[in-house]
């Protein structure tokens, strides 16, 4: 015969579900089948930090949810927020400058010497044509 506190209560872990124990704290067998993916962990972890920070949320009932120690919690929160202040920091204006091909460079760079060279010598020999015109007077 059973006992009258161990009926599975509507509502209260889901009627036959089967509480596991972690550390102080029981969770449901439902509660682990909802892990949120990979993917969502930090997103899910940006948002209880921020519930924290506006008071919605105990710092002990964060590190619950997450089933980390309070102190995980605060390492957590603290490198959050100094992500928060780098990534809002000063930054250039306007866009940042395209990834440079070094290849592409090198050819910019000839081509540069090359057309310097080129007009060296169209001056050059625009001077020679200059000095062996015949209708240049000599003297």
């Amino acid at each position: 015969m059973r006992k009258r506190g161990n009926t599975p209560k509507p509502g209260f872990l889901g009627g036959t579900e089967r509480s596991v124990t972690y550390g102080r704290y029981k969770r449901s067998s439902r509660e682990e089948e909802e892990d949120p993916p990979p993917e969502g962990a930090a997103r899910r972890r940006a948002q209880l930090i921020m519930q924290v920070r506006s008071g919605l949320l105990s710092a002990r009932e964060a590190a619950r949810q997450l089933r980390i120690s309070r102190k995980t919690y605060y390492k957590w929160e603290r490198r959050a927020l100094a992500a928060m202040v780098e990534a809002l920091g000063k930054r250039g204006h306007g866009r940042p400058p395209l990834p440079i091909d070094p290849e592409k460079e090198a050819l910019q760079r000839q081509s540069q010497e090359l057309q310097a060279r080129l007009q060296v010598m169209e001056q050059t020999l625009r001077i020679r044509q200059w000095l062996e015109s015949p209708d240049k007077k000599k003297e």
